[in-house]
């Protein structure tokens, strides 16, 4: 090597000078050279066993794959793994470079680990492979560390022997001042000024400034070590880059659950069905911060849009990802959709889309579309929406589905009595407040016991689900009908006229009437309803008595031959009619 060879000629002729310097010199310099050589030798083993840490983070990566999915695929590939990590292990204990023996301890925690896992793979026994994994990792830092000391010795003993031979040099300089002006120029630049480059790269380096690089064109042991340092470096920066980008997702997970932990918690605590899809686009917006956020999904028998941006409907939806209806979207177990687009809708420029079906244990189905996200969706951002989705959807069905068991009447499918109390009492105060009127039609099926007493006590929950059906049918939305015990039903309507009260009680009673029901058995009956209706506050201003006023209505309705409706107003009070008695028939 050139470095070599000029030292050994330098020194020659100074040997012939005076014996003794020359060999002093000698002597330091192939102490120097030595030190280096070690130091390459042990940079090179850093390497490796920052080689044997990545295969070891790659096997733990497959590992914990085969715990979640163990095909023969993963099975092969681990012991592949180990067969490499064989070699470089058996590598590493033979060197002897640890003054503490870590290399046998290090060859002696994976052979226990290896036969661990083949045993696991064999199906012989379950061990605890992955605490024996981790102790291998932690003999392999601990050989590391003890590597990377005596390394830093043999650094400083560099910087020693340096001082002594330029001391040595400084001696001949009195015996021959031009040879020593020679040496010192040719050891100044092929070795001072790259050390102090080392150095000073090693220092920054060692500062966390992983981005610096040393540049020689050197062929000898000086840019060996160069670009050992920049090995070195570069690796250091890959392991830290991926020790930044597991702390991203780590951090990204933490929010995710924080997001959908505060959204559960706002579930357990809001009734209204409406809200809690609305709340829903909301924090799904916010969870892969797009800008808009439409959530679709089939409310009352019928399709509707919840969203951040008003004025965009299941027409609108259908345009955005390409397809003539939502019925072929909603009835698909898994549909996504991950797009660039460029169109503008109802004032709303979209850029780009994600969004995916969603669907649940009980029923209900639902799509999720969000769109322009800077810089647009990611596979990343694809898996997120389907985790959080998945989790908040399934906690927003199970309590829709709660709460209609607990508002519902399971047979009928119609409000149970007490809601029909709570939102009575809500009308009241509206009515009141917007000074409107409202209807109370209370419904009673025509000699039903008689029916049940005929055609049985199922025939007879065929007719109330029946009724049921066409009380929901020929009533508003805004309209309230509730199951309000045995045979009885009633049925609140806000907002209306007394012609229109006549009008939609005359309308069930003909719908009733008119209906031909067929038994299991085959026979087909027909039944009759009797409907009274009072009204507030023309009847009354208390709840309870616009209730019984209804009732009365209802009794007169029976006693004038059923199949009919009465107004409260329209009864001619007579005496020994009262509420109490029995309207059976």
């Amino acid at each position: 090597m050139r470095l070599r060879r000029r030292v050994n000629l330098l020194l020659s002729v100074s040997l012939a000078v005076i014996a003794v310097m020359a060999v002093t010199d000698l002597y330091i310099l192939f102490t120097f050279f030595d030190q280096l050589s070690r130091i390459h030798n042990l940079t090179a083993r850093v390497i490796e066993l920052n080689l044997v840490d990545d295969l070891i983070s790659e096997h733990e990566a497959t590992l914990r794959g085969y715990f979640l999915n163990r095909d023969q695929r993963k099975k092969d590939l681990l012991r592949d793994q180990v067969s490499k990590m064989n070699n470089l292990i058996t590598s590493l204990s033979q060197d002897g470079l640890s003054t503490a023996g870590y290399e046998y301890l290090l060859q002696s925690q994976w052979m226990n680990y290896e036969k661990a896992l083949q045993e696991m793979l064999s199906g012989r026994q379950e061990g605890d492979t992955m605490e024996l994994l981790t102790k291998v990792r932690e003999v392999l830092q601990l050989l590391w560390h003890d590597i990377s000391s005596e390394l830093r010795i043999l650094q400083e003993g560099v910087g020693e022997l340096k001082t002594l031979l330029a001391l040595g040099l400084l001696l001949s300089l009195f015996i021959l001042t031009g040879l020593f002006f020679v040496f010192r120029r040719s050891v100044m630049r092929w070795m001072v000024e790259p050390l102090l480059q080392i150095n000073r790269v090693g220092t920054l380096v060692a500062g966390g400034n992983l981005n610096e690089r040393l540049y020689m064109e050197r062929e000898d042991e000086i840019g060996e070590i160069a670009e050992t340092l920049n090995q070195l470096t570069r690796t250091l920066k890959e392991k830290v880059d991926v020790l930044e980008e597991t702390v991203r997702r780590e951090q990204k997970v933490v929010r995710e659950l924080t997001i959908l932990s505060e959204f559960i918690g706002y579930i357990s605590a809001e009734i209204e069905m409406e809200t809690l899809y609305e709340r829903f686009a909301e924090r799904t917006r916010d969870l892969l911060k797009a800008e808009h956020c439409f959530f679709v999904v089939v409310h009352n028998a019928v399709p509707r849009v919840f969203g951040t941006y008003q004025g965009i409907g299941l027409d609108e939806i259908c345009h955005l990802i390409g397809t003539e209806g939502m019925e072929t979207v909603l009835s698909e177990d898994f549909y996504r959709v991950n797009r660039e687009v460029d169109t503008t809708i109802k004032g709303l420029r979209v850029k780009n889309i994600l969004g995916l079906t969603v669907t649940s244990s009980v029923g209900l189905r639902g799509f999720i579309l969000l769109c322009n996200k800077v810089g647009g969706f990611t596979q990343e951002d694809e898996d997120s929406l389907f985790n959080f989705a998945f989790q908040a959807f399934h906690a927003i069905s199970l309590h829709s589905e709660l709460t209609r068991l607990a508002t519902t009447d399971g047979l009928t499918g119609l409000y149970n009595h007490r809601m029909f109390q709570e939102r009575l009492d809500e009308e009241i105060k509206r009515a009141e407040r917007y000074r409107r009127k409202l209807f109370i039609l209370m419904i009673d099926i025509d000699w039903f016991k008689r029916f049940n007493d005929t055609y049985g006590h199922q025939a007879g929950d065929q007719v109330l689900k029946t009724v049921g059906r066409i009380i929901k049918e020929n009533t508003r939305s805004i309209d309230f009908a509730a199951r309000y015990g045995g045979e009885e039903f009633v049925i609140i309507l806000p907002d209306t006229d007394c012609k229109n009260a006549l009008t939609v009680a005359e309308r069930l009673r003909k719908a009733v009437e008119d209906y031909v029901l067929e038994l299991s058995d085959g026979t087909k009956v027909k039944v009759t309803i009797s409907i009274g209706i009072s009204c507030y506050p023309e009847d009354s201003k208390d709840r309870d008595d616009l209730l019984k006023k209804a009732d009365i209505a209802l009794y007169e309705a029976k006693r004038r031959g059923k199949n009919r409706v009465v107004l409260y107003r329209e009864i001619e009070r007579s005496e020994g009619l009262h509420p109490e008695e029995d309207k059976e028939g």
